[in-house]
């Protein structure tokens, strides 16, 4: 059963729930609740999570407008080319190093961590765009990577 048919489903039955009926239930899936868990569960209880999940928040323009330096090769990562004087690496394959000195690595979290707010609070039309533009995001290379490949 996917996502939003049983949250449809959980949200009619406990519509016509007693409040008395509501409560013990809420009691025994605590009751299954992992430790590491529990923090998150009385958040939600207490209505803190909601709020710092920020249900129906838009997303930035800010974000969008990091994501398109990403898109645009403003924000890249810079290559190193380490052949064979870097003996710590064990793949054959590793012959150059990347740093993210503009900060893009953030920025993509944070846009995954946007997507995963937006799914759950069922925003499926901007989680939606915001996806696509996730999973054909190309990250621009400067450095000796570059010039290795354009050849």
């Amino acid at each position: 059963m996917n996502l939003p048919k049983f949250l449809k489903m959980v949200e009619n039955e406990t519509s016509k729930m007693t409040r008395d009926n509501l409560v013990k239930s809420i009691q025994i899936i605590a009751r299954g609740i992992p430790d590491v868990r529990r923090g998150w569960f009385l958040c939600v209880l207490n209505g803190e999570y909601q709020a710092n999940e920020a249900y129906g928040k838009a997303v930035s323009a800010d974000l969008y407008e990091q994501l398109e330096k990403i898109i645009s090769g403003e924000y890249h990562l810079d290559s190193d080319y380490i052949g064979d004087r870097n003996i710590c690496y064990d793949d054959e394959n590793s012959d150059f190093i990347f740093e993210d000195n503009c900060g893009l690595l953030p920025i993509i979290e944070q846009a995954c961590a946007e997507l995963h707010r937006l799914v759950q609070g069922a925003e499926y039309t901007a989680a939606s765009r915001l996806g696509q533009l996730l999973l054909n995001l190309e990250v621009q290379v400067d450095g000796p990577y570059s010039e290795y490949y354009e050849d």
